[in-house]
């Protein structure tokens, strides 16, 4: 198949598209057929970059594109694509990166994504540095939103291979690209700052969904591509920085109030900083000793004293919860469970540093907060209950405690009373003290909290 079959395969692509089920039926089998055909999905990339054709058929083609590459692109796969339109794939998807559609751009982003985790670097040396070129180059806005598109979806891929050699080419690449990309996403995030600031908000959207899409980056990178990521200074800069960032951000947020997309862009940013937390403390939890005290200061801070009503932003509150319990039931961070001595050092450290952040008042606060604001049932959950009482059960089990925030916060009550159980017991006591008297069954917000005061009594 050539290009010159190019008018046949558009045909076909657009049956493709048909309601009519006997149609799409012939067109499907045909498709099929040409699926192991040399030259098949040259013809496809050339559809797709045509934007003169119907952008439901260039999703089409795109699709087909993104179905060859996991079939046939590995070179023992039977019917496998030559080595020589492989190399013109390769070209015309870089040559694609203005393209207009944000869908048809995440699937363009995708394919490359997927071949690269295939080829890149033996096969295809020259990809990250066109990517890396472009980003420094390009002054057009909408081809430097696609090329860091793609570059994400490159380093994520990349990031996912979990052989040794494979883990140190990437470690190899994360040395090479770190610092250019840390320097690329403060002087973003210094730009948002600037628009905030002279009430360009649009501009300001603009410049954080760039700052997003590098902030996604870093995290593959900081998380998969440091052994001893404490020995870089730009990465404790960098972890410094997301933990600055999520205050920063909700004193801001609040100027989108108007404006849907860009509320939902901050949500998406301050939800990725806490990723990066958690997944700093799951894979790196030595070098996390550094954070432990400025961590559980920012988690009491927002879900416990009053400033951040934990309703508004559900997600965001569970990843903070879980942040603060991930910390205290952190293995590593037990002194008494350790055999060497350098080891004991390092628990030892952590120990204390968590023993000092979670002062006796500091415990009594968030201890009555998840009884009084977090535990009590919300209507919704009694609507649950009572509809569907085996499905509200079910969701509290597993690993439900990362996404919701009732198992989340049972969780984090039940790691808090494990480890200071001589400081909450009498505070817990002097609660159900307090319960003893009959409220008003009138009055559901008063039978909640009573209810919520009696769980965790018993």
């Amino acid at each position: 198949m050539n290009d010159e079959n190019g008018n046949l395969v558009l045909d076909v692509l657009h049956k493709a598209t048909s309601q009519d089920t006997e149609t799409l039926r012939s067109a499907e089998k045909q498709l099929k057929v040409w699926e192991s055909e040399p030259g098949f999905y040259t013809v496809l990339m050339s559809v797709f970059s045509n934007k003169g054709v119907e952008v439901k058929i260039r999703w089409q083609a795109i699709l087909y594109l993104k179905n060859g590459v996991d079939r046939y692109w590995r070179r023992l796969s039977p019917g496998a694509i030559k080595d020589e339109e492989k190399a013109k794939i390769k070209q015309m998807l870089l040559e694609n990166f203005h393209e207009p559609i944000n869908q048809l751009a995440i699937q363009l982003a995708v394919v490359i994504g997927k071949i690269a985790r295939l080829d890149c670097p033996k096969q295809w040396p020259e990809l990250l540095p066109a990517l890396m070129d472009a980003i420094r180059t390009v002054n057009d806005e909408l081809r430097q939103q696609r090329i860091l598109l793609s570059l994400y979806q490159v380093v994520k891929c990349l990031s996912s291979r979990r052989l040794a050699h494979d883990r140190k080419v990437f470690e190899e690449l994360t040395n090479g690209i770190f610092q250019f990309m840390l320097d690329l996403w403060t002087g973003q995030m210094n730009q948002f700052d600037e628009y905030l600031t002279g009430n360009n908000l649009q501009r300001a959207h603009l410049m954080l969904e760039y700052a997003h899409l590098t902030l996604k980056v870093l995290r593959k990178l900081v998380v998969y591509g440091f052994k001893n990521p404490g020995d870089c200074d730009s990465v404790n800069l960098f972890i410094q920085l997301c933990i600055c960032g999520i205050e920063n951000l909700l004193a801001k947020g609040n100027i989108f109030s108007d404006s849907a997309d860009a509320s939902e862009l901050c949500k998406k940013v301050l939800i990725l900083y806490s990723k990066i937390l958690l997944d700093m403390l799951a894979y790196h939890s030595e070098m996390y000793i550094l954070y432990i005290n400025s961590s559980l200061e920012l988690v009491y801070k927002l879900c416990f004293s009053g400033s951040f009503v934990a309703t508004n932003f559900e997600r965001f509150n569970v990843n903070l919860l879980n942040l603060m319990k991930s910390i205290l039931c952190n293995e590593s961070y037990r002194p008494q469970s350790l055999q060497r001595s350098e080891t004991d050092e390092v628990a030892l450290t952590a120990h204390q540093a968590i023993k000092s952040a979670m002062t006796t008042q500091v415990l009594s606060k968030v201890f009555q907060a998840l009884v009084t604001n977090y535990l009590p049932l919300s209507i919704t959950d009694l609507e649950l209950w009572e509809s569907d009482p085996e499905d509200y059960v079910n969701e509290e089990g597993g690993s439900s405690y990362k996404y919701n925030i009732k198992p989340c916060v049972e969780c984090l009550f039940a790691a808090l009373f494990k480890e200071f159980a001589p400081i909450i017991t009498p505070i817990l006591i002097g609660m159900v003290r307090e319960n003893g008297e009959l409220c008003d069954p009138a009055d559901i917000s008063s039978v909640l909290k009573k209810d919520a005061r009696m769980f965790v009594y018993c």
